[in-house]
This record gives C-alpha cells, structure tokens and sequence, in this order.
C-alpha cells in the first residue's frame, strides 16, 4: 500500500580535472569515474524534497541511466552530501559557483555523514542506491535542498569511466531521479477479531505490508494472535490493550518498533 513518487533534477552537471576551469552545466551527459588519459570526473546533483514527509519515508533510490560506459574492471564510486550550494552554469573542478573554490577540488563531500557505494566500468549499467538518509536529512536540516556529488576516492589501475543522462536529456524517463515510497499507516482496530493477520482489523481493510506504518493509536482490543510485518511499528500514548501474552508472544518484523504507552501489555518477538 505504499505509495511510489519519483522526483527529477533540478540542477546537475559533471566536473573534468583536465578542463578544471570549463563548466558542463548545458550536457545532455553527466561523466563521471577516471581515465587514465585525463584523470578524474566528478558529478553533482540537486533534488528539490519539498512537499515530502520525512517520518513516513521507507526507500527513497537514487537512479543514473548510463549513455556510455569505458573500462575493463569495475571500479567503486562514492555518493554523498555536497556541502556547498553549486550552481550548474558555474560550477567547474576549481569553483562551485564559477568563483568561489571548493575546499577540495572537484567537489566537497560530507564524509561523516552517510555515503553510499556504486560502480562503474566494465558495463556496470545503469546505478541505482537508496539514499534515504539523504533525503530526510535534507527536509530536516537543508530546507529541502538535497544536493549529491558523485566521485571515486583512488586512482585506479585502469579507466573505468561512464557517461549518465542529464537533466537536460530529451528523455524525461532517464534524467537523474530519487523513487520516493511513502509509507502507508494503517491503524489497528480490532473490529472484528484479536488476529492480526485479519484484514478486516485493520483501518485500510489490508494487513500492513513491509513498507507501512502499523499504529496502535487508542482503544483497549487486545491482540491474541497472528503476526506483523511492517517498516515500523508505533503503539501509541493512548493504546491501552495488550499485545501477546506470557504464553503466546506475537511476532513482528519491523524495522523500528516504538512504544509511547505507559498501559499496554506488550508480549512481543521482534525481528528486523
């Protein structure tokens, strides 16, 4: 029952530390990866995350379609944070705005926040990752300004270089994207029965899938048996029943499980 958005680029460009003064903000291409010609490519990227909510986002993946692709081995590249705000038209491997530099060249990443890894060369294709983190970080901390840079760490042994899409790409399909799922939040009722495996206890009329929410909101029905899969599992502040028993625990598999109430009896066996 989640429900999928997808979201494009508002700004991206590539940077070529052969060309460190030359901008490439108009490409239908972004290169990215090492050439044992000319060096290193970095890229960066800006997503506008307005209008999303950050406590009922499960997946949020970060696609690049590949144009075209040199190398006989794969090679990793780093996606993460870019700390300042770049500009596309004058962004370059020496500045970020088309005048101030960036403190490491080719672009500044924040390390000691959450990176993630893909890989190109030797037809790694298209990369996707979920960056999550990223997003929420942005509606929380960034006023929605989620900005990404992509770079490799090492020199390599060998190319491994790629050109992706752009923003600018006539496709709409294979420019830069993040696949937002929202989570659904289903409400627990009991109407008929202590079983949640029953659909028919739950608001939506469907038992919670692994990328709802499950609230246990208010009332006192007890939960007898069945099982619970779910990305998180809320019992709230005003949920007064109980959950299992000492003889009969309930399962759930979840990714967080909170619990508010200071009067529900929980008997719970919790997986992740």
């Amino acid at each position: 029952m989640a429900t999928p958005t997808t979201i494009y680029a508002t700004d991206d460009t590539w940077m070529a530390a052969a060309n460190p003064t030359t901008n490439y903000g108009t490409s239908t291409t972004n290169k990215i990866g090492y050439s044992s010609s000319t060096g290193h490519y970095t890229g960066v990227f800006e997503f506008d995350t307005s209008g999303l909510t950050p406590a009922d986002i499960v997946g949020a993946v970060f696609t690049i379609v590949r144009s075209g692709e040199w190398g006989a081995s794969a090679e990793s590249l780093t996606v993460g944070r870019c700390t300042p705000a770049f500009t596309e038209a004058g962004c370059t491997w020496n500045t970020y705005d088309g005048s101030t530099s960036w403190t490491t060249a080719g672009g500044d990443m924040a390390t000691t926040e959450p990176t993630y890894t893909i890989s190109v060369g030797n037809s790694s294709g298209n990369q996707s990752v979920d960056i999550k983190e990223l997003v929420v970080d942005a509606i929380n901390k960034r006023s929605n300004a989620l900005r990404i840079l992509i770079k490799m760490d090492i020199d390599p042994a060998a190319t491994a270089l790629a050109t992706y899409k752009s923003r600018e790409t006539a496709t709409s399909s294979h420019r830069p994207s993040i696949l937002i799922t929202t989570a659904t939040r289903v409400i627990w009722q009991g109407s008929v029965s202590g079983d949640l495996s029953n659909a028919l206890n739950w608001s939506t009329g469907s038992n919670p899938t692994a990328n709802d929410i499950a609230l246990f909101r208010s009332g006192s029905v007890d939960v007898t048996s069945g099982s619970l899969t779910c990305s998180s599992c809320k019992i709230g502040k005003n949920y007064k029943g109980t959950i299992g028993s000492s003889s009969a625990f309930i399962e759930v598999a979840a990714d967080t499980f909170t619990l508010a109430s200071a009067h529900a009896g929980i008997y719970v066996s919790l997986n992740d």
